[in-house]
């Protein structure tokens, strides 16, 4: 599956997701797809910036089991939540796999109860990430740049700083 957020619109007929024919959103592409442990799924996403105002992305982007959010490099593919919220939620999910993007501009103030992380939020999963700058993230408690609650996460070939949490956490948050 292809997202490109320089298109000029949504793609919203059948035969969408190809490279040739990519989503515009990481949103529109999720609702679209329906991984499975034996059909796992990849989405690939462009270089360029996911966000409210570069491509109408909205906020925060729930990854599903059995995917992986794959990126161009930390320094071209750019999830940009524009402080409006977490930028990505893994919850209850195996198998799941971030690598080559950046997250950045999540701030939780107003979703703390069900997003307790700033940049991430995973829960009751297992997850991988890789070549991920994960910067510039707040929360309004614990877990600015990611927080863990009852998961497992490798995290490999990665950087993670200026996040802040008010309580715990400014980086990585584990309870």
């Amino acid at each position: 599956v292809y997202v490109d957020p320089s298109i000029e619109q949504e793609c919203l007929d059948e035969g969408c997701g190809f490279q040739n024919n990519p989503f515009k959103t990481i949103n529109r592409a999720l609702e679209m797809i329906n991984p499975s442990q034996e059909s796992q799924v990849t989405m690939n996403l462009s270089v360029g910036t996911y966000s409210p105002s570069a491509n109408n992305e909205s906020f925060p982007i729930l990854l599903q089991p059995n995917m992986t959010l794959l990126g161009v490099s930390d320094s071209l593919t750019i999830i940009d939540a524009e402080e409006i919220n977490t930028v990505l939620s893994i919850i209850d999910c195996s198998n799941s796999y971030v690598g080559n993007l950046t997250i950045t501009g999540g701030n939780n103030s107003n979703s703390y109860e069900i997003y307790p992380g700033g940049g991430v939020y995973i829960r009751s999963s297992t997850s991988e990430m890789y070549n991920v700058t994960i910067s510039d993230n707040f929360s309004i408690a614990d877990g600015g740049g990611i927080h863990l609650m009852v998961s497992e996460l490798r995290i490999s070939n990665s950087n993670i700083f200026d996040n802040f949490s008010n309580y715990w956490g400014g980086g990585i948050y584990n309870e």
